[in-house]
């Protein structure tokens, strides 16, 4: 109907009917969230969708699309980690597909914006241990050893 009465042009409709089908499973888990699973699916729509409508605006082309898709694959894995430091092997994946993905950037001669991003999600590692860490009290004195009255080397 939308594409019909021209609501809709080429571009959007694929979108339109990727980020459709992506919208039962978000509302899924808002309902219920316990139902953590249906992010899955939900995200994977809503990358694709956005990909292609990137690719059809032309501000995805060559080698761009395979970075974005190694990046899109990548995030949920420092998702997991950010979430649960203990987590850290969800660090490998993460850290193989950013690098094919900054490699496909800098094969398509965007290194001025890969500088950026690098600083961008350090700054986020960054500011985000000081915020979630819990590391230990550096005030607490209690784990100290005892001075013994015995003289040394005896």
């Amino acid at each position: 109907t939308l594409t019909t009465l021209e609501v809709l042009q080429d571009e959007f409709v694929a979108f339109y009917v990727m980020a459709s089908v992506a919208l039962p499973f978000v509302a899924a888990f808002l309902w219920d969230r316990s139902q953590w699973w249906a992010l899955i699916p939900a995200y994977v729509l809503m990358a694709v969708s956005l990909m292609i409508f990137l690719v059809r605006n032309e501000l995805l082309v060559d080698l761009m699309v395979p970075a974005y898709i190694m990046l899109a694959i990548a995030l949920p894995f420092f998702v997991v980690f950010l979430r649960d430091f203990q987590q850290w092997w969800a660090l490998i994946p993460a850290g193989i597909l950013l690098i094919a993905g900054l490699g496909f950037l800098l094969a398509e001669n965007l290194v001025q914006y890969v500088g950026a991003a690098v600083l961008i999600i350090l700054g986020i590692i960054v500011l985000a241990r000081a915020l979630l860490g819990r590391g230990p009290d550096r005030s607490d004195t209690s784990s100290e050893t005892p001075a013994t009255d015995e003289p040394a080397g005896e």
